[in-house]
């Protein structure tokens, strides 16, 4: 949705034109700001709602769950 999106609002010149090419390139650097860094936080907020379930749901800690060898002093 994102990337028709930004097709829909950058694309406006004539296929095969000079100018649709320079706007195809400046489409495709803004694709990774405006696609991939919000769905890189959505992901990380769902990765912290799955453990924190996890969490809940065994009463386990983290690191347990995880499987991480701590060391003891």
């Amino acid at each position: 949705m994102l990337n028709y999106i930004l097709a829909v609002v950058l694309l406006t010149a004539e296929p095969g034109s000079v100018e649709f090419n320079q706007q195809l390139g400046k489409m495709t650097a803004l694709s990774f700001p405006v696609i991939s860094l919000p769905l890189m936080f959505v992901l990380t907020a769902d990765l912290f709602y799955v453990f924190r379930g996890i969490k809940r749901l065994t009463g386990m800690p983290l690191e347990e769950i995880l499987n991480v060898e701590t060391e003891k002093k």
